[in-house]
């Protein structure tokens, strides 16, 4: 099933919060991406929030320069908690 970012919302009702989404594989939340103000520019931050597994194989937050490198670096992630869930 593949992965979608949902913008996360600042209270019940209203519009978006601006570089901050929440990832969902079908309805279960699996973790959460976010921009971080950085002085020298702007970081992603993204981190997996569903035990898959445990221990678990490989990273489960990281740091990017781009929101679509977060979303890459996540996705691994996931897919490598996923396969080590599967053995």
């Amino acid at each position: 099933m593949p992965l979608v970012a949902r913008p996360v919302l600042r209270t019940q009702g209203s519009r978006p919060a601006r570089g901050d989404y929440q990832i969902f594989e079908g309805e279960m939340l699996v973790g959460r991406i976010y921009q971080v103000p950085d002085p020298a520019d702007t970081t992603w931050f993204w981190t997996l929030s569903h035990k898959v597994g445990e221990p678990g194989a490989g990273e489960a937050c990281g740091l990017s320069e781009t929101l679509e490198q977060a979303q890459h670096e996540f996705t691994a992630a996931w897919q490598k908690k996923l396969g080590a869930h599967d053995r």
